[in-house]
């Protein structure tokens, strides 16, 4: 019963969602190539003669609105390039690199050659420590340029599949990361009231996805749960292939700020990628 003069404080409520559709975290290409192609270059193009390049529409739209938010402090941004080599013919291998805005060694996330046919995935873990340069331009959504660059010995290799993938997430061959975060917002000392995570494993492994929402603070697991398994895909995530994680109905006590952590790929190229991120904290 309400005591006559007394007044009552009403909880703040903060919501925080970076969603997918119309502002993604995590951004595939799709097939770059319609049909065929035979790589004639013998040295590495410049980025005007790029074999495939994916130049609009392709930023991390997602993080325009958090990046703007000093709470709120991004970590990792995983990478992955996909090409299918059908004839390697007279050449013994075809280089590439895969590089952002422009190619130097600052902007070339990844380069290497591979000599034999087939499907091939290279993955990399992009943070402040690993490819800088680009992971800064990155991180603030905005859309960027990206090329894929091809070359051989004898200018007679095949290729029939290019896909350039990249966004919020990590590359993952371990079950867990220990304390080693996607991301951390610092949020203070609130109650999370409701969470929600669509993520996926793009790659050829097998096994569960996990997101953890875990307190830096203390260490300890605020909320997390074992994923049925993600189909394998290394082309455009099919419905069944994004997988949505929710939390409890009971309000679990943040202490400090929430922080993110991933795991569960098998595979060295697989990457764990969030599609959307939302959360609901509530200030007494």
């Amino acid at each position: 019963m309400r005591r006559a003069g007394a007044t009552f404080e009403r909880p703040t409520i903060e919501t925080l969602i970076a969603s997918g559709a119309n502002a993604p975290l995590y951004r595939e290409s799709g097939d770059l190539e319609a049909a065929t192609k035979t790589i004639i270059e013998t040295v590495k193009p410049a980025v005007g003669a790029a074999q495939y390049s994916k130049t609009s529409a392709f930023g991390l739209v997602g993080l325009i609105a958090l990046s703007a938010d000093a709470r709120f402090t991004l970590y990792h941004i995983a990478a992955q390039l996909v090409v299918t080599i059908d004839n390697l013919a007279t050449s013994p291998v075809l280089n590439y690199a895969l590089v952002c805005v422009q190619d130097d060694v600052d902007h070339t996330v990844l380069s290497g050659s591979w000599n034999s046919t087939g499907q091939k995935i290279v993955a990399i873990d992009m943070n402040a420590a690993s490819i800088p340069v680009v992971f800064a331009l990155l991180k603030g959504g905005v859309h960027r340029n990206w090329y894929v660059l091809l070359d051989c010995a004898n200018g007679d290799v095949v290729v029939s599949e290019c896909r350039i993938n990249y966004g919020v997430g990590r590359v993952n061959d371990t079950a867990y990361y220990g304390a080693d975060y996607v991301w951390k917002y610092a949020c203070g000392d609130c109650k999370l009231s409701m969470r929600g995570i669509i993520h996926a494993r793009i790659g050829v492994g097998s096994g569960n996805a996990r997101a953890v929402l875990v307190s830096p603070a203390t260490g300890t697991a605020i909320s997390s749960e074992q994923e049925a398994d993600i189909p394998a895909n290394t082309g455009a995530a099919a419905a069944s292939a994004w997988n949505m994680t929710t939390a409890p109905v009971r309000e679990l006590i943040v202490k400090d700020s929430i922080a993110l952590k991933v795991g569960g790929c098998t595979v060295a190229t697989d990457v764990w990628a969030a599609q959307t991120l939302g959360f609901v904290i509530k200030r007494d």
